[in-house]
């Protein structure tokens, strides 16, 4: 099975959240951004939509960063887009601590409520990034990024 099959599998039970973000405090037109991206389902989205929008994926409430989350990995791998700006948040969200008390509150409301296949998944994607000769991500980030997903997967376990 590849990476995009088990994407599906993995996803399948998300729901689309009633909610995009949880914040008050986002401008008119980070509001308009996080609209366009609220228009469509995950599997409609588009590698150029991530690539306008990119900002918006550290807008979402945590339910809808888990939604949306899937779009992002299956537009880049389908593509072959290891570099869109939206991709690079998602690495530098990973790429932290392998110390869980050291999460700050965004990481730790998103990326706790994935399930093991997701998380799996997570790290297919981090292996197929680390492995196309077009990515621009340092080796040591990549690898902080899997044990990052290690660690997730751990905590579920």
């Amino acid at each position: 099975m590849n990476l995009i099959q088990q994407l599906r599998i993995a996803f399948s039970a998300r729901l689309r959240p009633e909610a995009l973000q949880d914040s008050i405090e986002l401008e008119e037109w980070e509001q308009k951004n996080l609209a366009h991206i609220g228009r469509f389902p995950w599997t409609e989205l588009t590698a150029e939509d991530w690539e306008k929008y990119s900002d918006v994926i550290s807008w979402l409430s945590p339910a809808a960063f888990c939604y949306y989350l899937p779009s992002l990995i299956k537009v880049s791998v389908e593509e072959n887009l290891p570099n869109l700006i939206a991709v690079a948040s998602i690495v530098m969200m990973l790429d932290r601590s392998p110390r869980t008390d050291w999460w700050d509150d965004f990481f730790r409301k998103r990326w706790t409520l994935l399930s093991m296949r997701e998380c799996e998944v997570v790290q297919g994607w981090l292996f197929w990034i680390a492995s196309c000769p077009e990515s621009a991500y340092p080796d040591d980030s990549l690898e902080r990024s899997l044990a990052t997903v290690d660690l997730l997967i751990s905590l579920i376990n």
